[in-house]
C-alpha cells in the first residue's frame, strides 16, 4: 500500500464518527415517524403526525452529543405512557353554539355537563423507537466502516 492511498483510507476513517454519527439521527427521525404515526387533536379534529427532532452537538475535540426528542413532545408522553382519568368542562356558550339544548320530549332546555375521560393506555411508542434504534444503529456503524475499507 503507497503512502497516498494509506492517507486517503486514514482520512477516510477519520470521517466515520461524524457520517455515521449524522446517517444515524436520521434514521432515528425515520423510526419515529413510523413508530409514531398521525392523532387527531383539538375541537377542530386536525391530524398530526408524530415525528422527532436531532440535534448533534460537539462537547469536545472528540466528542459530541446526540440528542433526539419526539415532536409534538406532549402527545408522545400520552402515546408512551397514557393519561389519567380526568374532567373534561363543559364548553363555554358562543353565539354558534349556545349551551342550551332542546331535545326531544324535553319540556325544557337540558344543559351540557362536563364529561368525565376514563383515560387511555400507553402502548410504550417512544420505548419501540428506543429499541429499534439500538438495532439500527450499530448496523449503521458498520456500514459505514465497510465503506471506507471496501475503498481503494
Amino acid at each position: 500500500m503507497s503512502a497516498a492511498t494509506f492517507e486517503k483510507r486514514l482520512s477516510r476513517l477519520n470521517a466515520i464518527p461524524d457520517a455515521a454519527i449524522r446517517a444515524s439521527a436520521r434514521a432515528v427521525i425515520k423510526i419515529a415517524e413510523q413508530e409514531g404515526g398521525s392523532v387527531t387533536l383539538g375541537k377542530k379534529r386536525r391530524r398530526v403526525r408524530l415525528s422527532a427532532v436531532a440535534r448533534v452537538k460537539p462537547t469536545g475535540p472528540d466528542s459530541v452529543e446526540v440528542t433526539v426528542w419526539g415532536k409534538p413532545t406532549g402527545v408522545w408522553v400520552w402515546k408512551t405512557t397514557g393519561t389519567k382519568a380526568h374532567d373534561i368542562p363543559k364548553r363555554k356558550p358562543t353565539a354558534k353554539k349556545p349551551r342550551p339544548m332542546h331535545g326531544e320530549g324535553y319540556d325544557h332546555p337540558v344543559q351540557r355537563t362536563q364529561v368525565r375521560h376514563g383515560g387511555t393506555t400507553g402502548h410504550g411508542a417512544w420505548l419501540k423507537v428506543e429499541e429499534r434504534a439500538a438495532r439500527v444503529i450499530p448496523e449503521i456503524f458498520d456500514e459505514e466502516i465497510k465503506k471506507v475499507m471496501s475503498r481503494g
